[in-house]
């Protein structure tokens, strides 16, 4: 018998597997690590709620970022 997958949490993401959000709080974690340990240790199912939470912040950082700085300078 071959063993179950682990099934992983929806991201919202209908581009495939991969989400997003999911991809960019891994690899902020992979580059908080030193970049010590490989892209598929943090991409495991027990990082995944943490990856998703932090991804959402990342995204919302760099969209208000970016709209903040070209707000900035346009003044």
């Amino acid at each position: 018998m071959r063993p179950e997958k682990e099934k992983r949490i929806s991201d919202y993401d209908t581009s495939g597997d991969l989400g997003v959000t999911e991809m960019f709080g891994a690899i902020f974690y992979m580059l908080l690590g030193g970049l010590k340990k490989k892209y598929e240790h943090y991409y495991q199912v027990k990082f995944q709620r943490k990856n998703i939470i932090t991804g959402y912040f990342l995204t919302l950082f760099i969209v208000f970022g970016s709209i903040a700085l070209f707000f900035f300078l346009l003044a």
